[in-house]
Protein backbone atom coordinates (compact mmCIF):
# COMPACT_ATOMS: atom_id res chain seq x y z
CA UNK A 1 0.00 0.00 0.00
CA UNK A 2 1.22 3.50 -0.86
CA UNK A 3 0.03 6.85 0.48
CA UNK A 4 1.30 10.14 -0.83
CA UNK A 5 0.61 13.84 -1.23
CA UNK A 6 0.75 14.88 -4.87
CA UNK A 7 -0.10 18.55 -4.41
CA UNK A 8 -0.12 21.12 -1.62
CA UNK A 9 -0.64 24.51 -3.24
CA UNK A 10 -0.59 27.93 -1.59
CA UNK A 11 -4.07 28.48 -3.01
CA UNK A 12 -5.34 25.89 -0.58
CA UNK A 13 -5.69 22.99 -3.02
CA UNK A 14 -4.46 19.64 -1.68
CA UNK A 15 -4.32 16.32 -3.51
CA UNK A 16 -3.66 13.05 -1.69
CA UNK A 17 -3.52 9.60 -3.23
CA UNK A 18 -3.69 6.09 -1.82
CA UNK A 19 -2.78 3.02 -3.87
CA UNK A 20 -3.13 -0.61 -2.83
CA UNK A 21 -2.20 -3.74 -4.74
CA UNK A 22 -2.26 -7.41 -3.74
CA UNK A 23 -1.48 -10.73 -5.34
CA UNK A 24 -2.26 -14.18 -3.99
CA UNK A 25 -0.15 -17.17 -5.05
CA UNK A 26 -2.09 -19.94 -3.30
CA UNK A 27 -0.89 -23.41 -4.29
CA UNK A 28 -2.20 -26.66 -2.85
CA UNK A 29 0.82 -28.51 -1.42
CA UNK A 30 -0.88 -31.68 -0.21
CA UNK A 31 -4.25 -32.95 0.97
CA UNK A 32 -5.16 -34.76 4.15
CA UNK A 33 -4.85 -38.52 4.06
CA UNK A 34 -2.97 -38.53 0.78
CA UNK A 35 -6.00 -37.53 -1.29
CA UNK A 36 -5.21 -36.80 -4.92
CA UNK A 37 -8.02 -34.27 -5.24
CA UNK A 38 -10.73 -32.60 -3.19
CA UNK A 39 -13.92 -31.02 -4.49
CA UNK A 40 -14.26 -27.57 -2.95
CA UNK A 41 -17.70 -26.91 -4.40
CA UNK A 42 -20.15 -29.00 -6.44
CA UNK A 43 -20.86 -25.89 -8.49
CA UNK A 44 -23.59 -26.05 -11.12
CA UNK A 45 -24.35 -28.43 -13.95
CA UNK A 46 -21.25 -30.54 -13.39
CA UNK A 47 -18.75 -27.64 -13.40
CA UNK A 48 -16.85 -27.76 -10.09
CA UNK A 49 -13.94 -26.21 -8.21
CA UNK A 50 -11.16 -28.52 -7.11
CA UNK A 51 -8.11 -28.56 -4.87
CA UNK A 52 -5.35 -30.65 -6.43
CA UNK A 53 -1.79 -30.93 -5.07
CA UNK A 54 0.66 -28.94 -7.17
CA UNK A 55 -2.05 -26.71 -8.66
CA UNK A 56 -3.43 -23.35 -7.64
CA UNK A 57 -6.29 -23.34 -5.14
CA UNK A 58 -9.75 -23.30 -6.69
CA UNK A 59 -9.10 -24.74 -10.13
CA UNK A 60 -12.27 -24.68 -12.22
CA UNK A 61 -13.02 -28.00 -13.89
CA UNK A 62 -15.62 -28.68 -16.55
CA UNK A 63 -16.29 -30.16 -19.96
CA UNK A 64 -14.52 -28.50 -22.90
CA UNK A 65 -14.99 -28.39 -26.65
CA UNK A 66 -13.37 -31.26 -28.50
CA UNK A 67 -10.48 -29.62 -30.38
CA UNK A 68 -8.23 -30.63 -33.22
CA UNK A 69 -4.76 -31.46 -31.90
CA UNK A 70 -3.01 -29.70 -34.80
CA UNK A 71 -5.01 -26.51 -35.27
CA UNK A 72 -6.70 -26.16 -31.87
CA UNK A 73 -10.02 -25.56 -33.64
CA UNK A 74 -13.33 -26.99 -32.47
CA UNK A 75 -14.24 -30.35 -34.01
CA UNK A 76 -17.77 -30.82 -35.37
CA UNK A 77 -19.67 -33.90 -36.47
CA UNK A 78 -21.06 -34.54 -39.94
CA UNK A 79 -24.04 -32.28 -39.24
CA UNK A 80 -21.84 -29.32 -38.29
CA UNK A 81 -22.54 -29.53 -34.53
CA UNK A 82 -19.66 -29.49 -31.98
CA UNK A 83 -18.62 -32.86 -30.63
CA UNK A 84 -18.79 -33.44 -26.89
CA UNK A 85 -16.57 -35.24 -24.42
CA UNK A 86 -16.90 -36.57 -20.89
CA UNK A 87 -13.24 -35.85 -20.11
CA UNK A 88 -13.06 -32.76 -17.88
CA UNK A 89 -10.51 -29.97 -18.28
CA UNK A 90 -8.95 -27.43 -15.93
CA UNK A 91 -10.07 -24.00 -17.17
CA UNK A 92 -7.88 -22.08 -14.73
CA UNK A 93 -8.16 -20.79 -11.21
CA UNK A 94 -10.96 -18.75 -9.69
CA UNK A 95 -8.31 -16.68 -7.88
CA UNK A 96 -7.56 -13.38 -9.66
CA UNK A 97 -4.04 -12.61 -10.88
CA UNK A 98 -4.13 -9.49 -8.70
CA UNK A 99 -6.45 -6.91 -7.19
CA UNK A 100 -5.89 -3.22 -6.56
CA UNK A 101 -7.39 0.19 -6.02
CA UNK A 102 -6.63 3.90 -6.25
CA UNK A 103 -8.25 6.54 -4.05
CA UNK A 104 -7.83 10.25 -4.86
CA UNK A 105 -8.76 12.92 -2.33
CA UNK A 106 -8.94 16.64 -3.13
CA UNK A 107 -9.46 19.50 -0.72
CA UNK A 108 -9.95 23.16 -1.58
CA UNK A 109 -10.74 25.42 1.34
CA UNK A 110 -14.01 24.01 2.75
CA UNK A 111 -14.74 21.64 -0.13
CA UNK A 112 -13.51 18.04 -0.31
CA UNK A 113 -13.88 15.51 -3.10
CA UNK A 114 -12.72 11.91 -3.24
CA UNK A 115 -13.21 9.03 -5.62
CA UNK A 116 -12.18 5.40 -5.42
CA UNK A 117 -11.42 3.19 -8.42
CA UNK A 118 -10.81 -0.49 -7.75
CA UNK A 119 -9.89 -3.28 -10.10
CA UNK A 120 -9.40 -6.98 -10.47
CA UNK A 121 -7.30 -8.78 -13.09
CA UNK A 122 -8.23 -12.31 -14.10
CA UNK A 123 -9.88 -15.10 -12.19
CA UNK A 124 -12.27 -17.44 -14.00
CA UNK A 125 -15.86 -18.23 -13.13
CA UNK A 126 -18.65 -20.39 -14.52
CA UNK A 127 -21.80 -18.49 -15.47
CA UNK A 128 -25.16 -20.25 -15.49
CA UNK A 129 -26.54 -17.16 -17.24
CA UNK A 130 -24.14 -17.76 -20.14
CA UNK A 131 -24.77 -21.52 -20.01
CA UNK A 132 -28.51 -21.01 -20.49
CA UNK A 133 -28.14 -18.20 -23.03
CA UNK A 134 -27.76 -20.65 -25.93
CA UNK A 135 -30.81 -22.90 -25.45
CA UNK A 136 -33.11 -20.10 -24.23
CA UNK A 137 -32.18 -17.73 -27.06
CA UNK A 138 -32.62 -14.78 -24.71
CA UNK A 139 -29.29 -13.05 -25.36
CA UNK A 140 -27.84 -11.29 -28.38
CA UNK A 141 -25.20 -13.99 -28.82
CA UNK A 142 -27.97 -16.04 -30.45
CA UNK A 143 -28.94 -13.26 -32.89
CA UNK A 144 -25.58 -11.87 -34.07
CA UNK A 145 -24.87 -11.70 -37.81
CA UNK A 146 -28.50 -12.61 -38.66
CA UNK A 147 -27.84 -16.19 -37.59
CA UNK A 148 -31.53 -16.86 -36.95
CA UNK A 149 -32.37 -16.02 -40.54
CA UNK A 150 -29.31 -17.39 -42.31
CA UNK A 151 -27.95 -20.09 -40.04
CA UNK A 152 -24.22 -20.39 -39.43
CA UNK A 153 -21.09 -22.30 -40.32
CA UNK A 154 -19.13 -23.01 -37.15
CA UNK A 155 -15.48 -21.97 -37.36
CA UNK A 156 -14.27 -25.50 -36.89
CA UNK A 157 -12.88 -28.60 -38.57
CA UNK A 158 -14.47 -31.92 -39.34
CA UNK A 159 -13.31 -35.12 -37.70
CA UNK A 160 -10.93 -35.77 -40.59
CA UNK A 161 -9.27 -32.38 -40.06
CA UNK A 162 -10.78 -30.68 -43.12
CA UNK A 163 -12.40 -27.22 -42.74
CA UNK A 164 -16.04 -27.27 -41.74
CA UNK A 165 -18.42 -26.17 -44.50
CA UNK A 166 -21.75 -27.40 -43.12
CA UNK A 167 -24.34 -24.70 -42.44
CA UNK A 168 -26.61 -25.32 -39.47
CA UNK A 169 -29.70 -23.48 -38.29
CA UNK A 170 -29.58 -21.34 -35.15
CA UNK A 171 -32.13 -23.65 -33.55
CA UNK A 172 -30.02 -26.75 -34.17
CA UNK A 173 -26.83 -25.08 -32.94
CA UNK A 174 -27.96 -23.09 -29.90
CA UNK A 175 -30.70 -25.54 -28.96
CA UNK A 176 -28.70 -28.70 -29.54
CA UNK A 177 -28.15 -31.27 -26.83
CA UNK A 178 -24.39 -30.60 -26.98
CA UNK A 179 -24.74 -27.34 -25.00
CA UNK A 180 -25.62 -29.24 -21.82
CA UNK A 181 -22.47 -31.33 -22.14
CA UNK A 182 -20.14 -28.37 -22.54
CA UNK A 183 -19.02 -25.76 -19.99
CA UNK A 184 -16.29 -24.03 -21.95
CA UNK A 185 -18.50 -21.43 -23.63
CA UNK A 186 -19.73 -20.39 -20.18
CA UNK A 187 -16.32 -19.86 -18.55
CA UNK A 188 -15.93 -16.09 -18.18
CA UNK A 189 -13.13 -13.74 -17.15
CA UNK A 190 -13.56 -11.84 -13.87
CA UNK A 191 -11.50 -8.79 -14.87
CA UNK A 192 -13.02 -5.39 -14.07
CA UNK A 193 -12.27 -1.75 -13.30
CA UNK A 194 -14.97 -0.01 -11.25
CA UNK A 195 -15.75 3.48 -10.08
CA UNK A 196 -16.50 2.26 -6.59
CA UNK A 197 -17.24 5.47 -4.73
CA UNK A 198 -17.42 9.25 -5.13
CA UNK A 199 -17.84 11.57 -2.13
CA UNK A 200 -18.36 15.35 -2.28
CA UNK A 201 -18.37 17.20 1.02
CA UNK A 202 -18.38 20.64 2.53
CA UNK A 203 -16.93 21.70 5.89
CA UNK A 204 -19.37 24.09 7.54
CA UNK A 205 -17.85 26.94 9.51
CA UNK A 206 -18.54 26.27 13.21
CA UNK A 207 -16.12 28.72 14.83
CA UNK A 208 -19.04 30.53 16.49
CA UNK A 209 -20.45 27.30 17.95
CA UNK A 210 -18.28 26.58 20.99
CA UNK A 211 -19.48 22.97 21.50
CA UNK A 212 -18.59 21.90 17.93
CA UNK A 213 -15.10 21.45 16.51
CA UNK A 214 -16.18 20.47 13.00
CA UNK A 215 -19.26 19.81 10.91
CA UNK A 216 -19.15 18.22 7.46
CA UNK A 217 -22.05 17.56 5.11
CA UNK A 218 -21.38 15.20 2.20
CA UNK A 219 -23.17 13.35 -0.55
CA UNK A 220 -21.92 10.03 -1.85
CA UNK A 221 -22.49 7.43 -4.53
CA UNK A 222 -21.27 3.82 -4.43
CA UNK A 223 -20.96 1.16 -7.14
CA UNK A 224 -21.40 3.90 -9.72
CA UNK A 225 -19.98 2.38 -12.90
CA UNK A 226 -18.08 -0.51 -14.46
CA UNK A 227 -15.38 1.34 -16.38
CA UNK A 228 -13.95 -1.79 -17.98
CA UNK A 229 -14.77 -5.47 -18.13
CA UNK A 230 -13.78 -8.39 -20.31
CA UNK A 231 -15.79 -9.01 -23.47
CA UNK A 232 -16.88 -12.39 -22.11
CA UNK A 233 -18.92 -10.76 -19.32
CA UNK A 234 -19.89 -7.61 -21.20
CA UNK A 235 -21.83 -9.51 -23.87
CA UNK A 236 -24.12 -10.96 -21.19
CA UNK A 237 -24.47 -7.78 -19.15
CA UNK A 238 -22.95 -9.58 -16.16
CA UNK A 239 -21.17 -7.80 -13.34
CA UNK A 240 -17.91 -9.81 -13.15
CA UNK A 241 -17.66 -9.23 -9.42
CA UNK A 242 -20.43 -11.79 -8.84
CA UNK A 243 -17.87 -14.46 -9.69
CA UNK A 244 -16.42 -13.85 -6.25
CA UNK A 245 -19.36 -15.84 -4.88
CA UNK A 246 -20.08 -16.36 -1.20
CA UNK A 247 -17.32 -18.14 0.69
CA UNK A 248 -15.30 -21.09 -0.64
CA UNK A 249 -18.49 -22.89 -1.67
CA UNK A 250 -19.72 -20.18 -4.01
CA UNK A 251 -16.56 -18.54 -5.32
CA UNK A 252 -16.13 -19.06 -9.06
CA UNK A 253 -19.84 -19.34 -9.90
CA UNK A 254 -22.51 -16.94 -11.13
CA UNK A 255 -26.12 -18.05 -10.89
CA UNK A 256 -28.65 -15.83 -12.74
CA UNK A 257 -27.38 -12.58 -11.28
CA UNK A 258 -29.84 -9.76 -10.69
CA UNK A 259 -28.76 -6.29 -11.88
CA UNK A 260 -26.14 -4.59 -9.75
CA UNK A 261 -27.48 -1.59 -7.82
CA UNK A 262 -26.01 1.87 -7.30
CA UNK A 263 -26.33 3.50 -3.89
CA UNK A 264 -26.67 7.22 -3.19
CA UNK A 265 -26.93 9.04 0.09
CA UNK A 266 -25.76 11.86 2.28
CA UNK A 267 -23.85 11.99 5.54
CA UNK A 268 -23.56 14.56 8.28
CA UNK A 269 -20.53 14.14 10.55
CA UNK A 270 -19.65 16.27 13.53
CA UNK A 271 -16.79 16.64 15.96
CA UNK A 272 -17.25 17.70 19.57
Amino acid sequence: MFNGKLLEAKSGLDWDISVNWAKNNDVVNKLYGGLQSYRISPGFGGCVTMAIPGQKWGSLWGLPFVRDTKTGKIVVDDSGIPLTTNVAKNFGTVTPDWIGGVNNSFRYRNINLSFLVDMRKGGKFFSTTAWHSYPTGSYTVTTANHVRENGMIVDAVKQDGSPNNVRVSAEDYFGGAWVWNNHEYSILDGTYIKLREVVLGYNINVKNIHWLTKLNLSVFGRNLAILYQDKSTRQYGIDPEVGLGGGDYGVGFENFQIPTTRNFGFKLSAGF
